[in-house]
C-alpha cells in the first residue's frame, strides 16, 4: 500500500512539472477580452494587468512572451504587430459649420474642461456633448439646458438680432460655460439620433463609426478620422494595441495566438468599440 501511494504520489509530481504554462500581460482596460480563451487541458493560464513601467521592466527579465499594450516592445525573440485601435471620433449637426478642431479643444471638451460654443466662435451657448455610457454607469436623467431666460436657444448659424424689440432690451451677457451639458447614451445609435435633432450638440462615438456620412466628422488638427491614418498612427487621438508574442510560441501560445485572431474575438472587439487588426502570427 505505501509502495502504491509513493507511485502515485510520483505521478501526481510528473503531471504538475508537464503543465503548460501561459501568461498574458496587458495594459489598459483589456483584460477581460482574454479571460475567455477556452484553457486546453493541462494548461495553467494567467492574464496579469500591468503598468508600462513594470512591463518594460518584466521584458528586460526576459518574463514576457505575450503582451497586450499600447506601446510596442522590442527584444530578441519576440515579435510585436499592431493589434488594434482606439480612438474619439468627434461628429457635429449636419448644419453646423464647424470642420476642424485641435487636439487641445477636443481633450478640453472630452475631459469637462471646456463647454461654450463660443469657443468655436459660436454663440454663448452651452455645448451639447452626447457619449456613450460605460456599461459598470447607470443612464443618467436627461435634463434641458436652458439658455438664460430665451425660449428656444439660437442654434450656431443663427446671428444676434440686429433690430426690433430684442435691440432695445439690455443686451445678454457672454457666459463662458466651464463644462459642456454631457448627456451620456446606451450606445452610438442613440447618441447619433440625439446630434441629429440637435445644432447645439457634439458626439462622441467609438473608432468603428468612421465612415459615417450621415453628420459631419470633425477633423483633429486637421486630419480626419479614417483608416489610413488611424494606421499610421497620425489622427491624433488614435491609441495603438499591440500584441508581443515569440518566434517560436509553444503549443499552448500557438493555442491562444489562434484565438486572438479568430473572427470571434475580432468581433467582440469591434462591438465593445474597438478597430481589430489582423495580427501576422505563426501558423
Amino acid at each position: 500500500m505505501k509502495l502504491l501511494w509513493m507511485l502515485l504520489t510520483a505521478g501526481v509530481i510528473c503531471g504538475a512539472q508537464e503543465m503548460e504554462s501561459v501568461t498574458l500581460y496587458y495594459t489598459g482596460k483589456m483584460g477581460s477580452f482574454f479571460r475567455n480563451w477556452p484553457i486546453p487541458p493541462a494548461t495553467r493560464y494567467r492574464v496579469l494587468k500591468t503598468d508600462p513601467d513594470k512591463l518594460h521592466k518584466l521584458l528586460s527579465e526576459n518574463k514576457i512572451r505575450l503582451a497586450v499594450t499600447t506601446v510596442p516592445l522590442q527584444k530578441n525573440g519576440l515579435k510585436t504587430v499592431k493589434f488594434a485601435y482606439q480612438a474619439p471620433i468627434l461628429a457635429v449637426h449636419p448644419s453646423n459649420p464647424l470642420r476642424n478642431m485641435s487636439t487641445k479643444q477636443a481633450r478640453a471638451l472630452l475631459e469637462n474642461q471646456r463647454g461654450s460654443w463660443r469657443t468655436f466662435n459660436g454663440p454663448s451657448a452651452r455645448i451639447h456633448l452626447y457619449v456613450k455610457a460605460r456599461p459598470e454607469l447607470p443612464l443618467p436623467v436627461m435634463r434641458n439646458d436652458h439658455a438664460h431666460g430665451r425660449a428656444r436657444p439660437r442654434t450656431i448659424l443663427e446671428p444676434e438680432p440686429l433690430g426690433g424689440k430684442q435691440a432695445d432690451e439690455e443686451p445678454i451677457p457672454t457666459i463662458e460655460y466651464s463644462r459642456p451639458l454631457k448627456i451620456q447614451t446606451e450606445s452610438d445609435a442613440k447618441s447619433f439620433s440625439l446630434l441629429f435633432t440637435d445644432p447645439f450638440g457634439i458626439a462622441c462615438f467609438d473608432i468603428t463609426r468612421f465612415n459615417e456620412t450621415r453628420v459631419q466628422l470633425l477633423k483633429i488638427d486637421n486630419i480626419p478620422p479614417t483608416l489610413q491614418n488611424f494606421r499610421a498612427g497620425s489622427y491624433p487621438l488614435t491609441t495603438i494595441l499591440y500584441l508581443t508574442y515569440p518566434d517560436s510560441p509553444t503549443p499552448a501560445e500557438r493555442e491562444l495566438l489562434r484565438y486572438i485572431r479568430s473572427i470571434k474575438f475580432s468581433r467582440s472587439l469591434y462591438l465593445a468599440g474597438f478597430l481589430p487588426e489582423k495580427p501576422v502570427t505563426e501558423k
